[in-house]
């Protein structure tokens, strides 16, 4: 009788250290979480400085869009806000601007002789999220959305964001258009860069065809730069969703930068709750892919 009290008890005790165990390690599961998210807003914050500081002398402007149309950078005038232009915290990092679509919604920083890139050499970086995969798309450009001298444009319609270069009134190119897919309403990080030679568009750290450059060069030292607008000649089109984190170069960023500065978005997003672990895992699945 005693031996089967003792062979009960055991019994009973082993099913208490198993739930005990279980308990622990949903604790342990819990604290780790927190410690994952914590070391994915440390490690965004650390790819996003090392990023600004290699990239110092090279920066012509940074417009975080937190709330104001600053240049953070500090080079640029403040831009001036139109139209219903609003403020969200669906973003990125911090917050961001949300544009409705229509001509009196955008930023305009004026004619800036540091966006004449005269050698033919740029970067361009932002984040987009469009409200929908049938709205207008337009980020930025300078030109003053009429068919006379512009130098770049970067819209689109459909399922196609389209980057353009030219010398005037949109018949001499200097990069030839180069287009890339969008064709969902998440957030996407496009990069576009130029080295004198050939044009790249990378769309979340994965870059597309070289377009080889013309014998044409920027012109137009007039035209103003304006967010959430992008224009063919007379034919504009004006933002509908979300824009960030807009970064300008006077050098073609290389492609080590460019992820760098994808993974860090990638992080800040998982932290903020925007994207799920398993668009993350997605996300960093395709462009181990694509290296």
């Amino acid at each position: 009788m005693n031996k089967v009290i003792k062979q009960a008890f055991t019994l009973i005790e082993l099913l208490v250290v198993i739930a005990i165990i279980g308990i622990l390690s949903g604790l342990i599961v819990v604290s780790m979480s927190g410690v994952t998210q914590k070391a994915n807003i440390a490690k965004a914050q650390v790819f996003s400085n090392s990023l600004r500081n290699t990239m110092m002398m090279n920066t012509v402007a940074e417009f975080k869009l937190d709330g104001n149309a600053n240049d953070t950078w500090g080079a640029i005038p403040v831009g001036t806000i139109t139209g219903a232009t609003a403020i969200t915290t669906d973003c990125v990092y911090g917050s961001c601007y949300s544009f409705n679509g229509t001509n009196s919604d955008n930023i305009s920083f004026g004619d800036q002789a540091a966006f004449s890139f005269t050698n033919n050499i740029f970067t361009f970086s932002f984040w987009m999220k469009r409200a929908s995969a049938a709205s207008n798309i337009a980020v930025l450009g300078k030109t003053n959305g009429a068919a006379s001298p512009f130098e770049y444009s970067i819209y689109g319609s459909g399922t196609l964001l389209s980057f353009y270069s030219w010398v005037s009134s949109g018949t001499a190119d200097i990069y030839p258009v180069n287009t890339v897919s969008i064709d969902n309403d998440g957030w996407n990080f496009f990069v576009w860069t130029a080295d004198g030679t050939n044009s790249y568009v990378y769309k979340n750290g994965v870059r597309g065809t070289a377009i080889a450059k013309t014998t044409n060069s920027f012109s137009d030292t007039t035209s103003p730069f304006v967010v959430g607008r992008g224009c063919n000649g007379s034919v504009c089109r004006y933002e509908s969703g979300l824009i960030d984190e807009i970064r300008i170069y006077n050098i073609a960023l290389p492609v080590s930068q460019i992820q760098e500065e994808y993974y860090a978005g990638l992080n800040r997003l998982l932290a903020n709750g925007n994207i799920s672990n398993e668009e993350y895992g997605q996300s960093i699945k395709s462009i181990s892919l694509n290296k």
